[in-house]
């Protein structure tokens, strides 16, 4: 009976952490599919909490890793500063800089000097919420001082209060 359990984690929707601590206590009756399937759609209302398989969880987890990874543009995350959290293996091939070398930069560092303006002017019209985002045609400076010329696109990831979560870019090399 305990292999075939699956492991279930309670999660509050929208977008709240999950708990990831399963329960000690006895073994509950599930629902059947049709019941669980009533019981998910009733309790997706905001607010509201909803069991989740954590298999499941683990597999949409390593899914957004393959296509972050595998993805052929550049894929960047920023801190709501513009400092680079995260970037996939082809913004690395395409710019020359690893993980720990961009880390330390942010995307205006990287900017090419004649496009910052355009780049800040979008981002500050992104933050201030008068559009979604942006989608320009700029070049970026490589590690060893070549520039390459990029198509981006570039979102803020807000919370509930509205506050940039982190930036999102993605970037197509053009040259």
């Amino acid at each position: 009976m305990g292999k075939d359990r699956k492991e279930l984690v309670q999660v509050e929707h929208p977008n709240k952490v999950a708990q990831t601590e399963p329960s000690n206590s006895s073994i509950e009756p599930q629902a059947t599919g049709q019941e669980q399937e009533r019981h998910d759609r009733k309790d997706s209302a905001p607010g509201s909490e909803k069991l989740v398989d954590l298999a499941e969880l683990k597999e949409n987890e390593k899914r957004f890793r393959t296509i972050f990874e595998a993805a052929p543009i550049a894929i960047a995350m920023a801190d709501p500063n513009g400092y680079f959290l995260e970037v996939n293996s082809s913004f690395q091939s395409i710019l020359g800089y690893n993980q720990n070398e961009i880390k330390q930069l942010n995307f205006i560092d990287i900017t090419h000097p004649d496009d910052r303006p355009k780049t800040i002017q979008l981002s500050q019209k992104v933050r201030d919420g008068k559009i979604n985002f942006y989608r320009t045609e700029k070049s970026y400076l490589r590690k060893d001082g070549h520039s390459v010329r990029m198509i981006v696109r570039a979102t803020a990831v807000r919370d509930r209060n509205h506050d940039i979560k982190y930036w999102l870019s993605l970037m197509e090399d053009i040259s």
